[in-house]
């Protein structure tokens, strides 16, 4: 069974994905800022971290950089950014900081697990 660990700050955006990720057979955790997110990922070694950028106490764009670092245990970890900023400009900075794909807000199930299936295969 594949793991994944969201990370976003609202809980019912948290509820939402764990729903439909447990409906799809995964085994889900949760963390509701980038530094929770960081020792989470470190300690149980999800196969994916699908993750909200704009975040309070550490931003997902903080966390993603530090989880991608060369050299860090979580460097292969695919991530999915999730953020309502729909620019050409936040995909951009979305791979700068190491996320392998970005789905915007509002979260469309159907095209959040086409990204899911890209990142996994």
């Amino acid at each position: 069974m594949k793991k994944v660990l969201l990370v976003d700050d609202e809980p019912l955006i948290r509820q939402f994905l764990k729903l439909h990720f447990e409906t799809g057979g995964y085994q889900v955790s949760e963390a509701e800022n980038g530094r929770d997110a960081l020792d989470r990922a470190a300690s149980e070694m999800p196969d994916l971290i699908v993750m909200d950028m704009n975040m309070p106490v550490m931003t997902g764009w903080d966390a993603a950089k530090a989880l991608k670092k060369p050299g860090a245990a979580t460097a292969g970890i695919p991530i999915i950014a999730l953020t309502a900023q729909k620019t050409t400009e936040d995909q951009t900075a979305a791979h700068e900081a190491g996320c392998d794909t970005f789905v915007d807000k509002p979260i469309d199930a159907e095209r959040l697990f086409k990204a899911v299936e890209r990142v996994l295969s």
